[in-house]
C-alpha cells in the first residue's frame, strides 16, 4: 500500500480558477482599445505639430523675403520723394529769380 506524505508542497493547483465574465473582458477590450486610440492619437498631434513648426519656418521665410522686398521698395520711395522735393525746390527757385 503507497503512503502519501500530505504535509509535502504539491504543484497541483489546489485554489479556483478565476474565469472573467464577458462584461467584463467587453469592458478590458474596450479599454485596450481607447488606450490605442489614445496612443494614435498622441502620434498625431505630435506629427501636427512637426508639420506646424514646418510651415511656421517656411511661413518665416517668406515673411523675411517679404519684409526685404518692402523694405528695398520704401527705400526707392524715400529716393523718390527726395528728387521730387529737390525738383521742387528747384522750381520755387527758378520762380522766385524771375
Amino acid at each position: 500500500m503507497t503512503t502519501y506524505d500530505l504535509t509535502k508542497k504539491t504543484h497541483a493547483s489546489t485554489g479556483t480558477q478565476v474565469i472573467p465574465s464577458k462584461e467584463e473582458i467587453r469592458v478590458q477590450n474596450l479599454e485596450n482599445k481607447v488606450a490605442s486610440q489614445g496612443d494614435k492619437l498622441d502620434h498625431i498631434v505630435k506629427l501636427l505639430n512637426l508639420e506646424i513648426i514646418q510651415e511656421y519656418k517656411s511661413d518665416n521665410a517668406a515673411l523675411k523675403t517679404q519684409i526685404d522686398d518692402l523694405k528695398k521698395q520704401l527705400d526707392d520711395a524715400e529716393a523718390r520723394i527726395k528728387r521730387l522735393l529737390i525738383r521742387c525746390e528747384q522750381f520755387t527757385n527758378d520762380n522766385t529769380k524771375e
